[in-house]
């Protein structure tokens, strides 16, 4: 049995995610476990569909397990969601390789960038230009040009390389035994466009038939899963469907209560607070935070941290439990060996959660319920979502 990893979103699976797969499998690995986040992302954002549809796209086109990725770090910066993620990878105790994408496609150099950006010579360079006034990655892509050359710079450039150093820094930190593979992305714009496109395009339609389009990036049944969604009026997921809800919640907030969130420094906390109180809305909540440096992504995610309650300590304790979300007859054969080498306990229902008889693990459980109940008021059609039902789908039952 050769295992390997993907750490994905799936914010929808799309032709680049089965591009992915079919490399790991030409690499000679026949037991596939895809590592996503649930409700809501990196970016800060929300996902467009739903746990469950990731989980059943992700099964019907090549992916043997499905575990997921806690909301308290998929809601993060990169170097903790790839701590976070690359942790559990390395809990399961069997998994053989880590793969991923990457703009480079070249390991070397990739663990090269990642050498670069933890060494004294560039983080002493980029703390003596702090009051800049740059956002922090065109403050530290100039400092290594300047260090080291323009070529170097480029790597830093691009966002998977960026969180493709961080699994590179994250395995090392771990001292892990799990081997990185890097693929280099297609850009074959006639088969592959991101997601954030296609759920650009998702938004700009109204129904399922007008939106065929994207039938030519998703397989057939990822795209079949996202059309019944919209149709029951479960997708796209939309933040602002619950505006009033995040602004409720975030202007009960005290100035120590965001100190608190990840991500705050140098006053950060004063002109949120500041702009919370005037915010009408979340769109221009965010455009009057962000700044040159501040990114608009970084204030999302802070913004989207305050509002589900998700703190800096929060995420500096590492994932307590494998959440398995779905599985086909060789995730069977990986649960099996997890079952056996595993490092943290595995949890298919909320039963399981119940028979460990462990505080911590069920209070991060019922964070996951309350984290359904925001997502749940973000669907086109409010839904009832319990968490306390939801049982690892197993491919045979879809």
């Amino acid at each position: 049995m050769k295992i390997c990893a993907i750490i994905c979103e799936l914010n929808p699976f799309h032709n680049g995610h089965t591009y992915l797969i079919k490399e790991a499998r030409r690499l000679g690995f026949n037991h596939i476990i895809a590592i996503t986040s649930g409700y809501f992302t990196q970016r800060g954002d929300i996902s467009v569909v739903s746990k469950k549809a990731k989980t059943q796209a992700a099964l019907l086109n090549g992916v043997d397990l499905v575990l997921e990725f806690p909301c308290l770090y998929s809601v993060s910066r990169a170097e903790i969601f790839a701590r976070s993620s690359v942790y559990l990878a390395n809990a399961l105790g069997c998994v053989d390789s880590l793969i991923f994408g990457s703009e480079s496609g070249n390991l070397e150099d990739l663990t090269l960038a990642g050498n670069i950006s933890i060494s004294e010579k560039l983080n002493n360079k980029i703390r003596e230009n702090l009051k800049s006034g740059e956002t922090f990655a065109k403050l530290r892509q100039n400092i290594i040009t300047d260090l080291y050359s323009e070529k170097v710079a480029d790597i830093f450039s691009h966002p998977n390389n960026n969180l493709a150093i961080e699994y590179l820094k994250s395995l090392n930190y771990f001292n892990s035994k799990i081997k990185p593979i890097t693929i280099l992305r297609n850009n074959d714009s006639e088969k592959f466009i991101s997601s954030s496109q296609i759920r650009d395009i998702l938004f700009q339609k109204s129904d399922s038939s007008s939106f065929k389009s994207l039938s030519e990036f998703m397989p057939e049944s990822a795209f079949e899963i996202l059309k019944s969604e919209v149709n029951l009026r479960k997708a796209p997921a939309n933040i602002q469907n619950f505006e009033r809800a995040i602004l409720m919640q975030l202007k009960k907030l005290k100035i120590s209560d965001i100190i608190a969130a990840p991500d705050i420094s140098e006053g950060l906390e004063f002109k949120i607070f500041n702009e919370i109180q005037k915010a009408n809305s979340i769109n221009s909540l965010l455009e009057n935070i962000k700044s040159k440096r501040y990114t608009l992504a970084r204030i999302k995610r802070i913004i989207l941290s305050l509002a589900l309650g998700i703190t800096e300590n929060n995420q500096n304790i590492l994932p307590n439990y494998i959440r398995v979300l779905g599985f086909n007859k060789n995730g069977v054969e990986i649960l099996s060996k997890i079952k056996k080498e595993a490092s943290l306990p595995i949890v298919t229902k909320y039963s399981d959660v119940l028979r460990l008889k462990n505080d911590i693990i069920l209070k991060n459980f019922e964070f996951e319920s309350l984290i359904a109940i925001f997502y749940s008021l973000a669907l086109p059609k409010i839904q009832s979502i319990d968490e306390k039902k939801f049982s690892a789908i197993n491919l045979r039952e879809i």
